[in-house]
Formats: structure tokens, C-alpha cells, sequence
């Protein structure tokens, strides 16, 4: 978008070139969501509610908590 405002002020053509190319984009991600249709959107948004995600980051928050988790039992130096 801010490569198409600055073509803007160079050259209208290569503005609107830029313009087209951000419509046939549009055009083509629009496409491909009406085929993946409803059902493969919600199991695609179930896979990360399902911690899939979590997968993915292998869990780093819980290492973290893990990691700096004071000891209670120990005394103080």
C-alpha cells in the first residue's frame, strides 16, 4: 500500500499497476476461501484451539515457568 502511494507521486501507471496487482490478490485469497469452504475453516481454527500451536512452540512458556520457579524449601544465603 505505501509502495502504491509513493509510485502515486512518481507515476500514475505504476500506481494503478500496483493497484491491480492488490485486486488480483484480493480476488485470488477470496477464491481459495470460498473452496476451502466452512468445514475446512473450522477444522483448520480447531487444530489451533486443540494446542497445536502449543506444539509447534514446544511448550517454552512452561520451560520458562520451570526455569525461574523459586524453591521454597531452600533457605536464603
Amino acid at each position: 500500500m505505501a509502495l502504491m502511494v509513493g509510485l502515486l507521486s512518481t507515476s500514475f501507471i505504476l500506481a494503478f499497476a500496483g493497484f491491480l496487482v492488490m485486486l488480483a490478490s484480493l480476488l485470488w485469497f477470496e477464491n481459495n476461501a470460498r473452496k476451502l469452504g466452512r468445514a475446512g475453516l473450522e477444522q483448520m481454527t480447531q487444530n489451533f484451539r486443540g494446542g497445536g500451536l502449543r506444539d509447534v512452540m514446544g511448550g517454552a512458556g512452561n520451560r520458562m515457568r520451570e526455569r525461574f520457579q523459586r524453591n521454597e524449601d531452600e533457605e536464603p544465603d
